[in-house]
């Protein structure tokens, strides 16, 4: 594949489809119209069906060649639905409208924000972190690239498994970085230490600052508690296992998007529906279960921690509603890491 053809197909993967998805999301669930909003909308539906489909992908020892024929076909359905909904939404002209109506008044927090978040971004583009987890989650990517196969061959030593990796073939993530460089022909080292920080670390933003208009009512409080977040972030290296760590240094990997990008839209979705008082809505829960399941397709540590977040989340909500209800839509969020967890458990 040529060059320009590689860009394209990434700029189409990377920026298009999830933008398309994710505003579908923000238009179905009612929300104001946001882009940005929408995009990380967009990768946690992109994550969530791709658990579905890549796991038992694995257990019937299907080829990433059928993976990702049958998941691309998925999406281009899901695309063509969701671009037919939008226009009979008039979501485009809302969109407008919802811009034009905005006001965004810079202030020296929210510049020297920006410029933070910027230099932040182009440190990752520029520069990589590797350490011992590349040798088994990017080699596991490149194995199942070269091989044309899931979890067939330790990416160590190239052997066939002589067991089966509970610990890691519930969590998609390392094949999705596969499936993305099968169709855009980047190497699965260039995605996960070039692409993947920028988009995602940005990503990380978007959702911090979207909570900190939950939060606080006036610009200059969120632009102070943006700038906060940008400072705690980068000066939040007191060890590898911070969450500042795992955002800036290795936001590809699963258990640094539990953190940084799983967490946060949960916390959004909640403060969302204590601000909304719509505690009950079906289609705020939807994209909460999704959540759920993007974060069990990051990593096998979502299992008990998605469960402890939906749990904490919906008691305060249930103590806020006075309602028992809101507890069966908290354990239907829960079902995916309730089914992961017996399963592991009768596998091992």
């Amino acid at each position: 594949m040529s060059l320009f053809g590689k860009v394209f197909i990434s700029g189409i993967f990377f920026i298009i489809v999830p933008l398309v998805i994710g505003n579908g999301v923000v238009s179905y669930l009612k929300m104001k119209p946001n882009v940005l909003l929408g995009y990380v909308y967009g990768w946690i539906v992109m994550l969530a069906s791709y658990e579905v489909i890549a796991v038992p992908a694995v257990f019937l020892k299907c080829s990433l060649s059928v993976l990702s024929l049958i998941y691309s076909a998925i999406l281009i359905c899901f695309l063509i639905i969701i671009v037919v909904y939008l226009y009979k939404q008039h979501y485009l002209k809302r969109l407008k409208n919802n811009i034009l109506q905005k006001v965004f008044i810079l202030n020296p927090y929210i510049v020297i924000s920006m410029i933070l978040v910027v230099t932040q971004l182009v440190i990752a583009l520029m520069g990589m972190h590797t350490d011992s987890d590349d040798a088994y989650y990017v080699g596991t990517a490149t194995t199942s690239v070269a091989t044309d196969t899931l979890y067939m061959y330790e990416p160590d030593n190239g052997l066939l498994y002589t067991y089966i990796p509970t610990r890691y073939i519930f969590s998609a993530l390392m094949v999705f970085w596969a499936y993305i460089s099968k169709i855009t022909g980047i190497h699965p080292l260039g995605i996960t230490h070039t692409i993947v920080p920028v988009l995602f670390i940005g990503m990380s933003y978007i959702i911090w600052w979207n909570i900190g208009t939950l939060l606080l009512k006036k610009a200059e409080h969120r632009s102070l508690f943006f700038l906060f977040m940008n400072i705690f972030n980068i000066f939040g290296f007191t060890s590898v296992y911070t969450q500042s760590a795992f955002l800036l240094f290795r936001i590809w990997q699963g258990k640094a998007m539990i953190p940084n990008i799983i967490f946060p839209v949960m916390i959004y979705l909640f403060l969302y529906m204590l601000k909304v008082k719509n505690r009950g809505n079906k289609r705020l829960w939807s994209l909460m279960f999704c959540t759920v399941v993007a974060g069990c397709c990051c990593s096998s540590l979502a299992v008990p921690l998605c469960m402890l977040a939906v749990g904490c989340g919906t008691l305060i909500l249930m103590w806020f509603e006075k309602k028992w209800r809101l507890m069966i839509p908290g354990i239907i969020c829960c079902l995916p890491c309730l089914i992961i967890g017996v399963a592991f458990l009768v596998i091992k």
